[in-house]
């Protein structure tokens, strides 16, 4: 009905009256809001699409096992926007739908803290990509008097830096028949959760420390070092260079510069934060007191994020002295993840003698820290 009325009013010989051209904005706004409930109607039908072919899968059986051709051609089409096949060999899985990404994200984050901290940048395909970046942070503006000539300063140190898109997988799920016949069973949030922790684990592993080439450029990698930590020993008087105290996170928070610290946060592995509890002053008592007063953890007033990619504080020394990075502060916002379409494959065959079907997933991804070489995120290093 909106589509035919416009056409009438747009097809119309002479000119608008003011009551037709009202009429015309009335309609716009009303083709505005239910293009929002088109596409909810859209992402829903497909959402239901999605969770019938991971139990019956897409083609019907001689048991009459399979989803329905309404849901059949709602999954082929979604899969033909503009995606095609993301690589060879993709066309047996199956894009998934925005509601299942969102999960395994959320497991993603669960593993590991980049997928929470980074900018997370979803594109339609793996093609190469590029990002760029400046070194202009010491630049400053001019005071400029009257009649005087507007000098020239270019922006400097334009780069582009290019995220490519590594495939990492969940490996395969078996989950045998009995359970998806199970009506109790939410078989999606299940895969979501396991797809989600296991490639969570190896990005946040690649994008830690990842040293690119063949792999992304971690942000230890990329970040420069504010120097190697004294140890506690200011605090207790008693503790060697395999610590950490307070003299060392005030050297690394000043080593990043202001405009980075708006957003900072500290990352460091759960057995350093465990160590950290255990500092104590000449007293006796908490240096760190904001780790102690539970829930989120504080140091300087920054949060502490724990990253198990990171190398923790060991007991004791090693013969010959290893310095390891076990500390990071800055802007982890400025480190850059860029995904391609997820996709699901669902294996009917594999171990059909098992009475299994076999799950995995596929995510191809890379990141990189890119601030100009500005300095949005600092290390420290212990010598053990």
């Amino acid at each position: 009905m909106l589509g035919r009325i416009t056409l009438g009013l747009v097809n119309k010989d002479g000119p608008l009256t003011e009551a037709e051209r009202s009429k015309l904005r009335s309609l716009r706004i009303e083709m505005d809001e239910l293009e929002g409930d088109i596409v909810l109607d859209r992402r829903r039908k497909y959402h239901v699409a999605f969770r019938n072919w991971l139990r019956l899968g897409m083609e019907v059986s001689l048991a009459g096992v399979g989803i329905s051709s309404a849901d059949r051609a709602v999954l082929l089409e979604n899969r033909d926007l503009g995606t095609g096949g993301a690589y060879p060999g993709s066309t047996a899985g199956q894009f998934v739908p925005l509601e299942f990404s969102e999960r395994v994200t959320s497991a993603m984050a669960y593993a590991g803290p980049m997928f929470e901290l980074a900018t997370v940048d979803d594109t339609v395909s793996g093609a190469p990509r590029g990002y760029p970046e400046d070194n202009d942070a010491t630049v400053s503006g001019v005071q400029v008097a009257e009649h005087a000539q507007a000098t020239i300063q270019d922006i400097s140190g334009v780069t582009q830096v290019q995220l490519k898109a590594f495939k990492y997988g969940s490996q395969m799920i078996k989950v045998s028949v009995e359970l998806l016949q199970d009506a109790g069973f939410d078989l999606e949030a299940y895969l979501a959760r396991r797809f989600g922790v296991r490639i969570g684990r190896i990005c946040n592993l690649k994008f830690t420390a990842g040293v690119g080439t063949t792999e992304p450029f971690g942000f230890l990698t990329q970040a420069a070092s504010a120097g190697t930590a004294a140890g506690a020993s200011a605090n207790d008087g008693a503790s060697a260079a395999n610590t950490i105290g307070t003299d060392d996170f005030s050297v690394l928070e000043a080593s990043v510069d202001p405009a980075y610290r708006g957003n900072a946060v500290w990352q460091m592995h759960a057995n350093t934060l465990a160590s950290l509890r255990k500092v104590k002053d000449k007293q006796g008592r908490p240096v760190f007191p904001d780790l102690h007063a539970g829930g989120e953890d504080r140091i300087l007033n920054y949060k502490v994020f724990v990253n198990p990619s990171m190398a923790q504080l060991q007991p004791g020394p090693s013969s010959p002295p290893i310095a390891m990075t076990t500390l990071a502060f800055g802007d982890f916002s400025k480190y850059v993840i860029r995904r391609a379409p997820p996709i699901v494959q669902r294996l009917p065959e594999k171990y059909v003698e098992y009475g299994q079907i076999a799950y995995q997933m596929f995510w191809r991804m890379d990141g990189n820290l890119i601030d100009g070489a500005g300095g949005a995120v600092r290390t420290l290093q212990n010598v053990f």
